[in-house]
């Protein structure tokens, strides 16, 4: 089943008329993936989406911050100051321990093994957060 992100953050957060989706930068060892690239920022900012990505989120992909602010995104110091009001946090890699830092009611997107991953599903349920997993 292929799942529209669009449509699911919003059904994730019908109250709110903006949703804020945060790109963090990948701390895996190796990891040289982004989980948006600046064409996908920019798709997300015409249909009125809030894309806030971490200083240096791209760089291991070579999108430099600039090519993101050109898309439409902010850019965000730390893991910290994006996670603010993040409705949605998309990433390659688990969150792993950060996931203790989503807010409340977060929809955090990654790849992950529900079944061998269990510091992320553990952190992501203790904060009432919603996991969406591209398994």
């Amino acid at each position: 089943m292929r799942c529209n992100p669009l449509s699911f953050a919003r059904r994730a957060h019908p109250e709110r008329s903006i949703v804020k989706i945060f790109v963090p930068k990948e701390t895996t060892p190796g990891e040289l993936r982004v989980a948006m690239i600046p064409s996908v920022v920019r798709k997300f900012a015409q249909n009125e989406f809030v894309v806030e990505v971490e200083t240096g989120a791209g760089s291991s992909a070579f999108f430099a911050d600039a090519e993101y602010v050109e898309a439409g995104a902010s850019i965000a110091s730390d893991f910290a100051a994006g996670c603010s009001g993040a409705n949605v946090v998309a990433t390659v890699r688990p969150l792993g321990s950060r996931a203790q830092g989503l807010p409340k009611e977060c929809v955090a997107i990654s790849y992950i093994s529900p079944a061998s991953d269990t510091e992320t599903i553990s952190a992501v349920a203790s904060i009432a957060s919603d996991f969406a997993a591209l398994i």
